[in-house]
């Protein structure tokens, strides 16, 4: 199915791919402060949403969203950096 923002193919089960996302948004709202940093600091999950998904516009979105967080910073910019991570994913999600 063609991502309707870019034009490439996102994937071949848009209700799998759901499903994922809809996995992903659970735990992002759900795991610890230090584990959500842990991976922001890593860019883990732009890596993987380009990766898996090859969603580019996504990835930016939550690479955005990763780079706004430091290793130091305090625990309510975690916060928003979880908030943005799932509005993004919401966002994109097939409907």
């Amino acid at each position: 199915m063609p991502d309707s923002r870019d034009g490439h193919q996102t994937n071949r089960c848009p209700s799998a791919c759901s499903r994922i996302q809809r996995e992903l948004e659970a735990e992002l709202a759900a795991c610890d402060e230090s584990v959500l940093r842990h991976h922001c600091l890593s860019h883990d999950f732009s890596r993987w949403v380009a990766d898996v998904f090859r969603d580019g516009p996504l990835a930016a979105d939550l690479a955005a969203a990763e780079a706004s967080l430091t290793r130091y910073g305090p625990a309510a910019v975690v916060e928003q950096v979880r908030l943005a991570l799932i509005a993004a994913l919401q966002a994109r999600r097939p409907r």
